[in-house]
């Protein structure tokens, strides 16, 4: 919690202010974010661009989703539980 943050996401302010203290126009930053209200707080702020992280490859959740699947897909291929 940050005392200047007057108003949480989907509100631009926490990226607003984020921008300002790092001395950089909102407008040419990048934003990485893994819920939709966050989404909407990048756009809403002007980012340069916003990033779901939520789609990435090596997302923690998507990596134990693809360890999963493959665990299953081989106890499944030969009968055999590894």
């Amino acid at each position: 919690d940050d005392e200047d943050v007057s108003n949480p996401k989907p509100a631009p302010d926490i990226f607003l202010i984020a921008a300002d203290r790092i001395g950089v126009c909102p407008t040419k930053c990048i934003g990485f974010e893994d819920a939709d209200f966050g989404m909407k707080a990048l756009k809403d702020a002007g980012f340069l661009y916003a990033s779901d992280v939520r789609l990435l490859h090596m997302y923690p959740r998507n990596v134990e989703s693809r360890r999963s699947s493959l665990c299953e897909s081989m106890h499944n291929s030969d009968g055999d539980e590894r």
